[in-house]
């Protein structure tokens, strides 16, 4: 028997499966690096003293804000308080009050995310905050400029974009929004907050969630194994079933037929 292998075409085609397998993985592996470095990056500004701003709109380039703590002297205008609704923690359903904080030394105002609350206690938690008429503003700057909201009637905004919400307003605001908290915001498995602590405030860290390096490695896990079957299937047993067959068609040595019976 002779061994036949596998025609070119059919190598051709196993290569190129295998050089783009290759490639994806090599994409989420550079992914990955790119998303470390930007965490690092973004950590590093957040982990930085907080940004003292007079006015809203003397922040640096949204993209050299985006994640940096800042803080912001002001007067909050409660009376023009807008809503994020169908906000839920902890198992409740609740809303996020965003209060415009007029700047002391002019210019537009900064739309300010201040907590997370119950709806039932909505007008105990306005009642607390209505008793700090002026004060600082502290927290995290966003770039909450991309996308839009919308205003669901008797209820609220659909989601905290301030170029949206500002156009409901007498007055400008700036595009970027800032989240109240001077510390991360608690987890899920964090015991849920007295009424004392209400509104819940703090911001969120950047945190990578696109798993890039197990995607990576999903991809390269599935040309290593293409890679094995092709080389079984094609090369390695075809060679041994035509040794096989070799060695059955081999003629008996002499002397060495069976006897024939009587």
């Amino acid at each position: 028997m002779t061994l036949r292998l596998p025609a070119p075409a059919v190598i051709a085609l196993l290569l190129a499966v295998l050089s783009v397998l290759i490639a994806l993985g090599a994409w989420q592996f550079g992914r990955h690096q790119e998303k470390q470095e930007l965490g690092d990056r973004l950590g590093g500004r957040t982990a930085a003293p907080p940004l003292e701003l007079g006015r809203a709109d003397e922040a640096p380039p949204l993209a050299d804000l985006d994640f940096r703590r800042v803080r912001m002297q002001g007067t909050w205008d409660l009376d023009r308080a807008l809503v994020v609704t169908n906000r839920v923690r902890f198992g409740t359903r609740g809303e996020q009050l965003v209060v415009p904080l007029l700047p002391e030394q002019g210019g537009p105002a900064l739309l300010v995310d201040r907590g997370w609350y119950p709806i039932e206690l909505r007008e105990e938690v306005r009642a607390r905050l209505a008793g700090e008429p002026a004060g600082a503003a502290s927290g995290m700057a966003r770039d909450v400029s991309g996308g839009s909201a919308r205003l669901v009637a008797n209820a609220g905004w659909t989601a905290f974009r301030p170029t949206s919400m500002g156009e409901t307003l007498p007055y400008p605001v700036v595009g970027w929004g800032l989240i109240e908290g001077d510390a991360p915001l608690p987890s899920g498995l964090a015991a849920p907050p007295t009424r004392a602590e209400l509104p819940q405030t703090g911001y969120v860290p950047f945190h990578n969630t696109i798993p890039h390096m197990q995607y990576a490695l999903t991809w390269w896990g599935l040309a290593a194994t293409l890679a094995v079957v092709a080389v079984l299937r094609l090369w390695i047993v075809p060679s041994r079933q035509a040794r096989a067959g070799r060695g059955g068609d081999a003629p008996h040595a002499a002397g060495s037929a069976p006897a024939r019976e009587r």
